[in-house]
């Protein structure tokens, strides 16, 4: 599953952003892809505050809707709502939906991790740049119907 392919995230990413995907390398070099129970999402939860596991829900159309459906403490802190439950075009701003559902399109069709570090202002009202890593899992080892991920708010 990782052909090889070295972590998304430079080398002056947050060390929790590389051991997350040395974790899900690890697991999915094994021919499968982890399930959010096989990286430790529990734990991950517990020691991360900016743990997320977003799940993958089909709509009526065939598109994907994106649900944050466990989320770790920072979330809320830094935000000053909770997001648990809702999905990613209740949350972003209108215009920026169709750009977050391409990025996490590309996540299910490649089965493969995304990094990136953004300023956002699209919950709540003041600007917060965060960097972060999603990797993908899957109940059955070979369909995405999730990602793991963790935000780190600079």
């Amino acid at each position: 599953m990782t052909d090889g392919v070295c972590s998304p995230a430079p080398e002056s990413a947050d060390p929790a952003l590389h051991d997350l995907y040395r974790r899900w390398a690890d697991l999915s070099g094994r021919g499968r892809l982890p399930s959010a129970k096989d990286l430790g999402l529990d734990d991950l939860l517990e020691v991360q505050p900016g743990a997320v596991l977003i799940t993958v829900e089909p709509r009526a159309e065939g598109s994907r809707r994106y649900v944050y459906s466990r989320v770790g403490t920072g979330h809320y802190a830094v935000l000053g709502r909770d997001i648990q439950g809702y999905s990613i075009d209740e949350l972003a701003a209108p215009q920026q939906v169709d750009y977050f559902e391409a990025v996490y399109d590309k996540v299910v069709d490649e089965a493969r991790p995304h990094y990136w570090m953004r300023v956002n202002a699209q919950i709540g009202t003041k600007l917060h740049t965060f960097e972060r890593l999603i990797v993908p899992v899957s109940e059955d080892g070979d369909t995405v119907d999730g990602f793991v991920g963790v935000w780190i708010w600079l």
